[in-house]
C-alpha cells in the first residue's frame, strides 16, 4: 500500500466533522498532518485540516466513495504535534469538533477567501460562441462581469443556463498579510508640472525614503488621486505596495517603566518556584489586591527566556491588557506581543507569524492566545485566573482557557502559574486536595497599605437614590485634594426597565424574554441579547397607565455626578463605549494621565488596573446579580467586591472603599468588607458540598433550542428518557426553560447532569452517558447545544 493514501479532514462545522479523503499521487510526499487543504464537500469548495494521514482506509467496508483532496494550502504543518493534540483534547471533552477548534486556533482563516470564476466545460471547448467573450474568460473573475458590455454579459448568462460553462469556488494559496500602496519618487523630469504635481514632488523630497502611503499624500496635501496617476504616467514617481507592519501594540498602549524593588513575600516566591524542578507543576499565586504579583511574574520569565524558552501570560479582560502588556514591554522591549478580541484579522496574521518565527518570546492576551504557535513554549501564567472570562459559552468549542492551560501545561511537562487575590473554588478546592501548590503574597507592594472599607447601608443611611451622602461627601472631599475616584455600577445603559406601576408589567424584548434597557443618549429601548431597539411608550400596553423609568445604568449615574458635583471630570467605561478600536485603552490612558477625575464603569474596571492617585472607590449597587438562579452568584459578587475595593490605595496615599447595598448582611457583601476570605470560602465550600455542585461534580448543560415551542419541549422529554434510561448515579436535573426561556426568536430549554467528582474525576461517565444517547446527531427541528463544565446557566 503506498504511504500517505488517505488522509483524515476536519472542517470547522458542528458535530463530529471529520471525513476520509484520498490522496492524489501529485501531493503523496506533501501533505501532512496540520496543514490546510482544500476538497470537495456536497456542491462546493471547502476548506478543511488534515489531522490523519494513513497508509489504508479506516473503513474499508465503507460503500462511500472517496473523493480527493483538491488542493494543499499551506507548504508546512500550521500546528505542532502538542498542538493538534491539544486540539483534540478539546473537542472531545468540550463536544466540539476539531475543525472548529482547528480555526480559532489559525487566525488567518478570515483571510483566504474564495474567488468565484468562470471555468469551460470541456466538451464545449469549441463552441463558437465562446470567441465573442473576453479570450481571458477562464479564470476570471465573476465580480468584474459588470465590466463586459451588456450583449456579453447576457451571452454569459446564456451560456452558464446551457452549462457551456461554469462558477467555480478558486482560493488564493494563502493569504497574504495586508499591502499599502505607496509612491516614491523615480526620476526629476524637467518638464511642465501643474501646482498640484509640484507640491507632490516637493513633499516626497523632504521625506527621508522620498516615499510615503498614497493616502498619506492625498490627506497632507489635501489633493484627490488625480495628480499621482499623472506624475506616475510621466515616469516621475513609481506606485509600489509594501507589506505593511501592522504591530497592534502601537502608540495607544502605555510603557509602565518603573524600579522595582522586590519585598521579601515576593522573593520567596519568585525563588520557591525558580528552585523547583523541570517538569509540570501547577501553582497558585494567592496575592492580595496591589501585592506585586505582575513583577513575580516578570522575574518568572526573565528566567524562562534566559533557558532559551517562551511564555504566555493570560489575561481574562481586554481592559486589562493594556497595563499588563506595557509592563511586560517596558521590561522586554520587542519581544512582547499582545493578542486579544479587539485586533483585525491582519493584526492577528501579522503577530501569529511573529511568534511562530520566533521574534516574539512572550505573548499577553485574551483566552484565544493559547494557541500561539511559540516555538518552545516553558512557562504559561494565568492571571485573575477566576475570571468567567476565561470560559467561552459561544460559539462552539465552549472550552475553559484556565483548565485547558492546566492540561496543555500537562502536556508540555512545563509549570503552569496561576494567580488571583480571590481564587475560584475550583482552584481552592484542589489547593485543599494538594493538587496545586499554594504561594502566599499577603501584604501590599512597596508603600502601599490596604484600604478602609465602609458598608453603606441603603435601608439605613440619608441617600438620593443613588449616592449615599457618605459617598457624596467623599468624592468632594477627594476632588478638594485632587485625589482620583472609581466608581463601579455593574450595569449600563440608563434605566434598567420600563415599568408599569399600575399592573406591573414590564417591556420586554419582543423577540428576548428579557426587559428592555433604557438608553438617553438614543432615547431608545435596547434589548442586550439581540440588539433590538423600541421607542420608549408613554403609556402602559396592558392597562393605559403611564409608564415609569426604573433602575440605574452607568449613564444615569454618569448623568447624576454632572448634577449633584459640577465640574467633575468624568469618564464612563463600559460596553457602550468601548466599541472603537483601542477605545478601552485611550479611555485608561486618559484617566491615567489625570485627565479626568472620575472613572465610572461596569465590572471592566474591577480588576487589574494600577492608578497610584485613585485613593476612593464607590461600589454604587453592590446587590446587583444577588439571587440570579445561579450557584455561582455568592462567589462572583464576593470576587468583584474584592476585587475593586482592591484598586484603592495603591500608591502613597491612604484608600478607602465605601459599599453601598441594599443587603449588607449577605454573606458576600459583609465578608468582602471584612476582607474574609478563607471564612467566606470555608462555608461556601460547605453548601456547594451539601448540594453536589462543583468543585464537588462536574457539571454538563444541554440546551435545546429552536423556534417552535412544541419541538423544543418533544425533544427535550426524548432526550430525558434517553439519558434516564443510561444514567448510573448520574443526577439528572429538568427539562425546564431556561431562565432567560427566547433570545433572538428561539426558545430555549436545557436539561443539566451532576456527576460527583469521587466517582467521577474526569467526567469520562458524563461525557460517555451524554455520547450514548446520540445528543450530537443532526435534528432538523431544533438545534442542541452541549456545554461541558458551563458557568453561565441563563
Amino acid at each position: 500500500m503506498i504511504q500517505g493514501k488517505y488522509c483524515l479532514i476536519a472542517f470547522p462545522i458542528e458535530g463530529p466533522a471529520i471525513y476520509t479523503y484520498s490522496i492524489p499521487e501529485k501531493f503523496e510526499n506533501k501533505l501532512k498532518i496540520g496543514m490546510r487543504v482544500l476538497t470537495p464537500f456536497g456542491h462546493r469548495i471547502q476548506l478543511g485540516y488534515c489531522m490523519e494521514v494513513l497508509d489504508e482506509h479506516p473503513n474499508p467496508d465503507s460503500k462511500y466513495k472517496i473523493k480527493n483532496i483538491y488542493e494543499i494550502v499551506d507548504t508546512s504543518p500550521l500546528f505542532s504535534k502538542k498542538m493538534l493534540q491539544l486540539i483534540h483534547w478539546i473537542a472531545n471533552y468540550y463536544f466540539s469538533s476539531p475543525g472548529l477548534v482547528c480555526k480559532i486556533a489559525h487566525p488567518s482563516e478570515k483571510g483566504l477567501k474564495r474567488i468565484p470564476v468562470y471555468t469551460i466545460s470541456q466538451e464545449f471547448i469549441d463552441d463558437p460562441r465562446l470567441n465573442d467573450l473576453p479570450k481571458n474568460i477562464e479564470g476570471f473573475e465573476t465580480k468584474f462581469a459588470t465590466q463586459l458590455s451588456v450583449k456579453n454579459q447576457q451571452l454569459v448568462e446564456l451560456l452558464l443556463k446551457e452549462k457551456v460553462i461554469q462558477i467555480e469556488n478558486t482560493w488564493p494559496k494563502k493569504a497574504s498579510l495586508h499591502k499599502s500602496r505607496y509612491f516614491a519618487l523615480a526620476e526629476r523630469v524637467d518638464e511642465k508640472l501643474n501646482s498640484q504635481q509640484f507640491r507632490v514632488i516637493q513633499y516626497l523630497e523632504t521625506l527621508p525614503e522620498k516615499r510615503a502611503k498614497g493616502s498619506n499624500i492625498r490627506k497632507v496635501l489635501n489633493i484627490s488621486d488625480s495628480p499621482l496617476r499623472t506624475l506616475r504616467k510621466k515616469n516621475i514617481i513609481e506606485e509600489i505596495y509594501i507589506e505593511d507592519n501592522i504591530d497592534p501594540f502601537d502608540n495607544d498602549f502605555p510603557l509602565r517603566e518603573r524600579k522595582v524593588v522586590l519585598n521579601d513575600d515576593q522573593s520567596t516566591v519568585i525563588n520557591r518556584l525558580n528552585d523547583l524542578k523541570k517538569g509540570f507543576h501547577p501553582a497558585l499565586i494567592h496575592g492580595i489586591t496591589g501585592s506585586g504579583k505582575t513583577e513575580v511574574y516578570i522575574q518568572l520569565a526573565k528566567k524562562k527566556l534566559a533557558e532559551g524558552k517562551d511564555v504566555l501570560i493570560l489575561v481574562p479582560e481586554i481592559s486589562l491588557t493594556p497595563q499588563i502588556a506595557g509592563r511586560f514591554r517596558s521590561v522586554f522591549k520587542e519581544q512582547v506581543s499582545i493578542w486579544h478580541s479587539q485586533m483585525t484579522s491582519a493584526q492577528r496574521l501579522w503577530t501569529w507569524k511573529q511568534i511562530r518565527e520566533g521574534r516574539c518570546k512572550i505573548v499577553v492576551g485574551a483566552r484565544s492566545a493559547l494557541f500561539s504557535p511559540f516555538q518552545d513554549l516553558g512557562l504559561i501564567i494565568i492571571d485573575e485566573e477566576h475570571e468567567n472570562s476565561y470560559k467561552q459559552e459561544s460559539p462552539s468549542p465552549r472550552y475553559h482557557a484556565r483548565d485547558t492551560a492546566l492540561y496543555y501545561g500537562r502536556l508540555l511537562d512545563i509549570p503552569v502559574i496561576l494567580g488571583s487575590a480571590t481564587p475560584s473554588l475550583e482552584s481552592w478546592y484542589l489547593i485543599q486536595q494538594e493538587k496545586i501548590k499554594k504561594y502566599e503574597l499577603p501584604r501590599r507592594f512597596g508603600p502601599a497599605i490596604e484600604p478602609s472599607i465602609r458598608i453603606a447601608d441603603m435601608t439605613e443611611v440619608p441617600h438620593d437614590g443613588i449616592l449615599s451622602r457618605m459617598l457624596l461627601e467623599e468624592i468632594k472631599l477627594r476632588l478638594t485634594k485632587g485625589e482620583q475616584i472609581i466608581l463601579l455600577q455593574n450595569r449600563r445603559g440608563f434605566n434598567s426597565v420600563q415599568h408599569c406601576r399600575a399592573c406591573g408589567k414590564t417591556m420586554e424584548c419582543k423577540v428576548c424574554s428579557v426587559s428592555y434597557t433604557y438608553h438617553k443618549s438614543i432615547h431608545l429601548l435596547r434589548c442586550h441579547y439581540c440588539g433590538a431597539t423600541q421607542e420608549p411608550l408613554q403609556r402602559c400596553p396592558s392597562c393605559g397607565e403611564p409608564l415609569q423609568l426604573r433602575g440605574t445604568g452607568t449613564q444615569k449615574v454618569e448623568e447624576h455626578l454632572h448634577k449633584m458635583i459640577p465640574g467633575a471630570r468624568v469618564i464612563r467605561m463600559d460596553h457602550d463605549t468601548t466599541q472603537n478600536k483601542n477605545a478601552h485603552i485611550k479611555i485608561l490612558n486618559a484617566f491615567e494621565n489625570k485627565e479626568y477625575d472620575i472613572l465610572l464603569g461596569t465590572q471592566m474596571i474591577a480588576k487589574g488596573l494600577d492608578f497610584a492617585n485613585v485613593t476612593l472607590v464607590g461600589i454604587i449597587n453592590a446587590d446587583i446579580g444577588m439571587g440570579l438562579p445561579d450557584f455561582r452568584s455568592s462567589e462572583q459578587l464576593f470576587q468583584l467586591i474584592s476585587q475593586v475595593s482592591g484598586r484603592a490605595g495603591r500608591g502613597n496615599l491612604k484608600g478607602q472603599v465605601i459599599i453601598q447595598s441594599y443587603n449588607a448582611e449577605a454573606a458576600a457583601v459583609a465578608m468582602a468588607a471584612k476582607g474574609e476570605l478563607k471564612s467566606f470560602y470555608h462555608q461556601e465550600l460547605k453548601e456547594r458540598k451539601e448540594l453536589n455542585y462543583p468543585p464537588y461534580s462536574r457539571l454538563a448543560l444541554i440546551r435545546i433550542i429552536a423556534k417552535d415551542e412544541n419541538s423544543v419541549k418533544k425533544a427535550a422529554n426524548d432526550i430525558k428518557k434517553c439519558l434516564s434510561k443510561q444514567a448510573q448515579k448520574i443526577m439528572i436535573m429538568g427539562p425546564a426553560a431556561a431562565p432567560i426561556e427566547r433570545i433572538k426568536g428561539m426558545t430555549r430549554w436545557q436539561i443539566m447532569l451532576k456527576s460527583s467528582r469521587e466517582r467521577d474525576p474526569s467526567a469520562a461517565a458524563l461525557r460517555i452517558l451524554i455520547r450514548k444517547c446520540s445528543l450530537l446527531e443532526k435534528n432538523n427541528k431544533v438545534r442542541i447545544q452541549l456545554n461541558m463544565d458551563p458557568y453561565s446557566m441563563l
